[in-house]
């Protein structure tokens, strides 16, 4: 995640192999729920998350369980 002003950021999922962001999502903070929603909409699409960058904020470690 990373902010533009202290209250507005984005969360982006990128594949480096591609070279290309697969979804992002604008949020007012940094919570579980936004980490959940984009990795359930790009397994949807058919990507697999082999390896998750996090500060270990809590709560969005248990998003990335099984990473």
């Amino acid at each position: 995640m990373t902010f533009v002003k202290r209250t507005f950021g984005f969360c982006v999922f990128r594949s480096p192999h591609l070279k290309k962001n697969l979804d992002w999502k604008m949020a007012l903070t940094e919570t579980a729920a936004v980490y959940r929603e984009l990795r359930w909409q790009i397994e949807r699409q058919g990507f697999e998350i082999q390896v998750a960058v996090i500060d270990g904020r809590p709560g969005i470690i248990d998003v990335f369980w099984d990473v």
